[in-house]
């Protein structure tokens, strides 16, 4: 037995500050691990889906569900989201070097659509990595909305014009 404590993936008993997850997301202890979607038909991977998982010294790593309350509750969504595409993007990349053409899915919570320049800043990023929005898929989640209900509109169809994937997920308060 290792003096590490075990990871919680239900997040029992672990409370993270604000500071902690926020220096965990700027530090990348916080980022994507990559699950690959494949063909039923055909067997060949067609795509990936970002996972937030968070390794810790002191307790291995983390799942969603040990960390993301936190994160919800300290407001750092947004930053989070950031992570994930940044990481997505670094890996699309990668692939495509290796000479693979991955698209990749990310979790991206309803509310953050409250931000109007959002679809403008997610497409910079992508654009800056010399990567095409048409690889990159929002799984918009239903596990909460917008202030207004035409902001949600209006995002998800400012993200769908600038070539964007959308989809619906249903979270069920594991996402990202």
């Amino acid at each position: 037995v290792s003096g590490r404590a075990a990871a919680r993936p239900d997040g029992a008993g672990y409370a993270p500050t604000r500071d902690e997850v926020a220096a965990a997301l700027r530090d990348g202890a916080i980022q994507a691990w990559f699950q690959p979607k494949q063909s039923l038909a055909s067997g060949a991977i067609v795509g990936a889906e970002a996972l937030a998982r968070w390794r810790r010294r002191d307790q291995g790593l983390l799942l969603p569900g040990a960390f993301l309350p936190a994160v919800r509750r300290h407001g750092l969504e947004h930053e989070l989201l950031i992570r994930m595409v940044d990481d997505s993007l670094a890996a699309s990349g990668a692939w495509r070097r290796a000479g693979f053409r991955i698209p990749v899915s990310i979790n991206l919570p309803v509310r953050l659509l409250d931000r109007p320049r959002l679809p403008d800043e997610l497409l910079q990023r992508v654009v800056g990595q010399g990567l095409a929005a048409e690889d990159i898929t929002f799984e918009l989640l239903e596990d909460d909305m917008t202030v207004a209900p035409g902001n949600y509109h209006m995002g998800a169809s400012r993200l769908r014009l600038q070539g964007f994937g959308l989809s619906l997920a249903y979270s069920l308060g594991m996402a990202l």
